[in-house]
């Protein structure tokens, strides 16, 4: 019976430990984990099978992997969707020039596409990942009542001076 690490080392040849390791640090992603699961089943010795303890502790693995994955991404649409109305300042590198750009603006709406989730500022679309920094915009409401009050001070300086 092959071992799980040969299993293992074949899908890291076969799909390249690189695109692994770029989304899902050293982890086994959840489809190789189903793949790896598949192999194993495949090759186990028809005279000494797997234990079924062994089997269910793998499922309930892989059922816990993709729980916390789809918690992942609620927590993700979530965060984003928070936003709506405050301030940002993202980092944008240009794709033609790739220049990096600093953007600064309200968040007026959440879009997500494929998965991807993108931030829709005045005149920018932007990604998540691309948020450096988060802050409160000031209220719309108070910016005009101070006009208003400044407006006062004004007509109240000059009745004083004449």
């Amino acid at each position: 019976m092959s071992s799980i690490n040969e299993i293992r080392d074949g899908l890291i040849e076969k799909y390249g430990h690189k695109a692994e390791t770029k989304e899902h640090g050293d982890s086994l992603g959840k489809d190789a984990f189903l793949q790896l699961l598949v192999t194993q089943m495949q090759h186990q010795d028809p005279l000494n099978p797997m234990d079924d303890k062994e089997f269910i502790a793998q499922m309930a693995q892989f059922s816990a992997l993709e729980q916390m994955q789809n918690l992942n991404a609620s927590f993700s649409d979530q965060q984003a969707f928070s936003l709506i109305g405050k301030g940002v300042v993202a980092q944008v590198t240009n794709p033609h020039t790739y220049e990096v750009q600093t953007v600064v603006g309200e968040v007026e709406a959440v879009t997500k596409v494929n998965g991807k989730i993108y931030l829709e500022l005045d005149d920018y679309t932007i990604t998540l990942d691309d948020v450096r920094s988060v802050f409160s915009m000031p209220d719309k409401e108070k910016v005009d009542d101070t006009d208003d009050v400044e407006e006062d001070d004004d007509k109240n300086k000059d009745e004083v001076t004449d």
